[in-house]
């Protein structure tokens, strides 16, 4: 049984796909599963990974016959994992290689009652790498933290 199940909920992103699933692919950490939920694209989002299935056994691929949304995908995938951990990662999301590895191996399995984990983003513009966009809490160290009342006003929990 793998840890993770990376879920990548996509509508018509089919030109983010490879990008995203390589940086899913490179973790330094490889006990995951992905699972695309495709919402009915319109672009060439099947034909993608059709040759993606193809290529690595952890990628699953699941098309909507209709749009449900993306709340709708994500809520349809997480009745489809088995993993005692799950992620959702936006198709036009990229991790940087050690993602994983530090949010589940060095963070979540050595601190039992986090429910959760999460980290600082970057935001990839026309100019490059903008680090730690937007960001209320800063740099906290692996572990337990109080941080409800931050996680309310930044909105990190998306779904």
């Amino acid at each position: 049984m793998h840890k993770v199940d990376v879920v990548i909920p996509t509508y018509n992103y089919g030109h983010f796909l490879d990008s995203c699933l390589n940086s899913v692919l490179t973790q330094s950490w490889s006990d995951f599963q992905i699972l695309v939920l495709d919402n009915a694209s319109e672009d060439n989002t099947e034909e993608l990974m059709q040759d993606w299935i193809k290529r690595d056994s952890r990628i699953k691929y699941v098309r909507n016959p209709v749009n449900i949304g993306a709340a709708g995908s994500v809520r349809r995938a997480h009745s489809m994992t088995s993993a005692p951990y799950w992620m959702t990662l936006c198709a036009d999301d990229l991790l940087l290689p050690q993602f994983l590895e530090k949010i589940v191996k060095n963070g979540l399995e050595k601190h039992e009652k986090c429910g959760f984990g999460y980290s600082l983003t970057h935001r990839l513009t026309e100019r490059g790498l903008v680090p730690d966009m937007y960001q209320f809490v800063r740099r906290l160290e692996t572990g337990v933290h109080g941080i409800l009342y931050h996680l309310c006003i930044t909105n990190w929990i998306l779904m």
